[in-house]
Formats: C-alpha cells, sequence, structure tokens
C-alpha cells in the first residue's frame, strides 16, 4: 500500500543569517520611499505590484537571502519578480488575500512593534479535525515563505508603533 500526501501546505520560516546587513540595505531603500493608502486599512510603497523594490535600489543581501531559502524550502531556482514595502499603522490590518500566479511568495518582517500576526487559512477545510487558520508572530528579522495561491491575512496592528514588512514573490526558473 502506497500513501500519497495530496493536500499538504509547506511553509518554510524562520529567522534571516545577515540580519544587520539587510537591515541596513532595507532602511536606506525605506528612507526614499513614499507610500499610499491601500484599500483603505494599510500604507503600501507607490506601484507595489508592478516593481521590484529590491532589485532597484540593489538590496544583494536581502535578495540573496530570499533566493538561498526559496532553494531550501522549494528545491528550485527562483527568480523575483515584485516586491514592496507594506505599513501597518495602530488598528491597520490586511484583508485575506492571496498572491495569485507567484510560484512562492514571501514576506520579511523589517520594523515590529511587538504585535501583530500573519495568519493563513486551511485550502482545505472540508477535511475537517483540523486548525482552519494558523497564525505567525510579527517579529524583526523574520521570513516566511508560503505558495502564491495560499489566502492569508494580516491581524491589526494594535501598538503606538509602525509594524513595516517586505512582501515579495517568485517564480521558479
Amino acid at each position: 500500500m502506497t500513501v500519497d500526501r495530496l493536500f499538504p501546505t509547506l511553509l518554510y520560516h524562520g529567522m534571516v543569517d545577515d540580519f544587520d546587513s539587510i537591515q541596513n540595505e532595507l532602511q536606506a531603500c525605506y528612507d526614499q520611499l513614499n507610500f499610499e493608502r491601500f484599500d483603505g486599512i494599510h500604507w503600501i510603497s507607490v506601484d507595489p505590484f508592478k516593481r521590484d523594490l529590491i532589485r532597484e535600489y540593489n538590496m544583494v543581501n536581502f535578495e540573496n537571502a530570499i533566493l538561498e531559502n526559496v532553494k531550501k524550502f522549494s528545491g528550485q531556482k527562483s527568480k523575483i519578480y515584485s516586491s514592496w514595502f507594506a505599513k501597518f499603522k495602530t488598528l491597520d490590518y490586511g484583508h485575506v488575500h492571496n498572491h495569485g500566479c507567484a510560484d512562492v511568495s514571501g514576506v520579511y518582517y523589517f520594523k515590529t512593534s511587538g504585535t501583530g500576526q500573519i495568519f493563513f487559512q486551511d485550502p482545505t477545510p472540508g477535511l475537517g479535525n483540523r486548525t482552519t487558520r494558523w497564525s505567525y508572530d510579527a517579529v524583526e528579522g523574520k521570513m516566511i515563505l508560503f505558495p502564491g495561491w495560499l489566502y492569508h491575512g494580516i491581524k491589526a496592528n494594535t501598538s503606538d508603533g509602525d509594524r513595516v514588512s517586505v512582501s515579495f514573490n517568485l517564480k521558479f526558473q
């Protein structure tokens, strides 16, 4: 007999190795960006889905960390095709969404104020006897990688400080 695991969904998460260098690259970029209100629920860097800020601002350490971790996660080489900053002020949140046709999507927590979580919804809720949501705390230096089709959302920032993350989408090569 054979057991086929048809619908498990894998997420890869952990702290980056080159934290200080990555934070310095992100800070240099962040200081130059303008933000606009997105769907009335949080702030996002201008033209978020049409740009790759990682490449535009030559964030080599950050790009390498992403590509190396995606390779560990998926076993495949990939290329970043979009990246953007998201800023969550007090009570801002992110609605449930997915990243469409991205093979892998991810988030990196640049600045956190000790509150907030990203949550993922079970893509197979009809199987029962399982948690329908899984959450991860927003911690500076944490990277989370997941399939682009996986629905997720961001809980409200309940602190007085801003929470800033960088999101990105990749395609396998």
